[in-house]
């Protein structure tokens, strides 16, 4: 207990995150032994800190595609996350944001419009300009 502790308190948040995601890969020597033993451990260890694990058990199961309000590409719950839905800069007379980063927004895939900050630029709603999507649904 007391290596794990000392541990957590020695590792940057993202590393942790990083190294977890590596070793959940299909392509790492540990998903098979991770899969067997000690996801069921780990599984109960998130839900006992308050991870709402319920959410992902429904995420991964449903075979919805869906569609992002704010990228306007087709995606499965599945593979959503923090990352997922990233928007490039837009090239124009008129900024599209005021970040400093190489993308004007890095975030969640949506179908809730009310969750994106459009700007006429980058990020633009459905049916504006050459989008010819069809229109967002809840779910």
């Amino acid at each position: 207990m007391l290596v794990l502790s000392w541990t957590l308190k020695n590792i940057t948040p993202e590393a942790l995150h990083a190294s977890l995601l590596q070793a959940l890969g299909p392509q790492s020597p540990l998903s098979k032994t991770l899969s067997s033993g000690a996801l069921p451990g780990l599984l109960l260890i998130f839900k006992r800190v308050g991870c709402n694990v319920g959410r992902a058990e429904i995420a991964v199961s449903q075979q919805t595609l869906k569609h992002c309000v704010r990228c306007h590409k087709k995606y499965m719950e599945r593979n959503n996350g923090r990352l997922a839905c990233q928007i490039p800069h837009k090239v124009s007379s008129i900024p599209c944001c005021d970040q400093n980063s190489s993308m004007c927004s890095v975030d969640r895939h949506t179908t809730v419009a009310s969750n994106v900050a459009y700007n006429g630029v980058s990020l633009v709603a459905c049916g504006v300009g050459a989008l010819k999507c069809l229109k967002p649904t809840d779910g």
